[in-house]
């Protein structure tokens, strides 16, 4: 499976956060690893498409979209309590 992120959700954050090491093999490589991306063009892609679409596409982030009331990382905190029936 290969993808860029698109928020912390789907199959493909699925794998990348939970997957096992030895189920699949995880490369990030964001555009500052690569010479071929020039500083300006990423500076004019955060300009006119944002900071949130950089990061994604090119930054190898998993952004949320903003329209969460809670956060994942919120969620994550909370603490587990077994539920008696």
């Amino acid at each position: 499976m290969a993808s860029t992120p698109r928020g912390k959700r789907g199959r493909f954050w699925e794998a990348w956060e939970y997957g096992e090491d030895s189920e699949c093999l995880k490369v990030s490589v964001p555009w500052t690893q690569n010479p071929r991306i020039r500083p300006e063009f990423i500076e004019k892609l955060r300009r006119t498409k944002g900071d949130a679409f950089v990061r994604q596409e090119f930054e190898c982030e998993f952004v949320e979209n903003g329209r969460n009331l809670v956060s994942l990382e919120e969620v994550d905190e909370l603490p587990l309590e077994r539920v008696r029936r």
